[in-house]
């Protein structure tokens, strides 16, 4: 599979945050008398915002604002147990060896992001977008666009490594290759991968511009 630059969602993907956004969605969950389990099923691989605002539908913009605000500073907070997944830190290694363009794409917020990327012991790519950089997040592909534009690519040169169907979504609205992790979800549910794989430790770089599958 061939490729000018590469680019990561980064919870499920590059990094274990589960544990930890669980917890802060559960206690959210509870703070608004909703039914937990229900919420942590809808919550997956889209910005907190869209969530919060679907999951509240009476409430106001200034409500939303606020409980996303409690949200992101809970998620700070704790960062217990997040860590990188395997193959992670030796392919993105790899990656700044070989002078590879590389960059993170989240839904998170970027005070998150940055918590998270510091916990797991992760370099920081100059191409970081995040919910904060655009006005409409995944399955929108404005956040790949952003991170290709910045990269000086087109939709051909990039591949998008995602776990959720929202962002496995989002790379294919952008015209790019992806590959599916199944850190949460079967292949069957990212059937709009090009492929899939467990994680990282799967691939391997052949030169510059070369993925090879293990």
């Amino acid at each position: 599979m061939k490729f000018k630059g590469l680019l990561f969602d980064l919870d499920g993907t590059l990094v274990d945050s589960y544990e930890s956004v669980m917890r802060s969605w559960r206690k959210w969950a509870q703070r608004n008398d909703l039914d937990v389990e229900h919420t942590l099923e809808f919550i997956h691989g889209k910005p907190a915002v869209d969530s919060i605002t679907q999951l509240l539908p009476q409430a106001t913009p200034e409500l939303i604002e606020q409980e996303c605000l409690w949200l992101e500073q809970t998620e700070v907070n704790d960062v217990e147990g997040v860590v990188a997944l395997p193959g992670t830190l030796e392919f993105i290694q790899q990656l700044q060896q070989l002078d590879i363009n590389w960059g993170i794409v989240t839904s998170g917020t970027e005070k998150v992001a940055h918590a998270r990327v510091k916990a797991a012991g992760l370099p920081t790519p100059e191409v970081f977008i995040t919910k904060d950089d655009v006005e409409q997040g995944k399955p929108n592909p404005r956040p790949y666009l952003m991170a290709m534009e910045q990269l000086g690519l087109t939709p051909s040169d990039c591949i998008v490594f995602e776990d959720a169907p929202a962002g496995v979504l989002a790379g294919v609205n952008a015209k790019m290759s992806v590959v599916g992790i199944l850190s949460h979800f079967d292949a069957d549910v990212l059937l709009q991968a090009d492929r899939c794989v467990e994680n990282l430790s799967q691939i391997s770089l052949e030169g510059r511009d070369s993925l090879v599958f293990k």
